[in-house]
C-alpha cells in the first residue's frame, strides 16, 4: 500500500513492501522530484501508456548512474 497526497494506493508488491511497478506520479514520489521533473527527463526508461509505467529497478539504476560524485 502506498500513500500519495493522503491517498491510499494498492498495489502488488515486492519483499520490500514498495511496488515493482510506477505510475509517474508514484515515480515522482520515488525520487523526491515533481511530476514535471520526470516527464521532462528524456533518460529515466519507462513504458509508455496511460499511465506512463517506470519500474522500480529501473529508477534505482538510472539514480546510482546519475548521482554526484565528488571529485577527492
Amino acid at each position: 500500500m502506498v500513500a500519495i497526497n493522503s491517498q491510499q494506493i494498492d498495489i502488488e508488491s515486492d519483499k520490500t513492501g514498495l511496488p515493482k511497478y510506477l505510475t509517474t506520479k508514484e515515480a515522482a514520489f520515488y525520487l523526491r522530484k515533481s511530476v514535471s521533473w520526470i516527464i521532462r527527463r528524456k533518460d529515466i526508461p519507462y513504458a509508455p501508456g496511460n499511465p506512463n509505467t517506470y519500474s522500480r529497478a529501473d529508477l534505482d539504476e538510472w539514480f546510482e548512474d546519475n548521482k554526484y560524485k565528488p571529485m577527492i
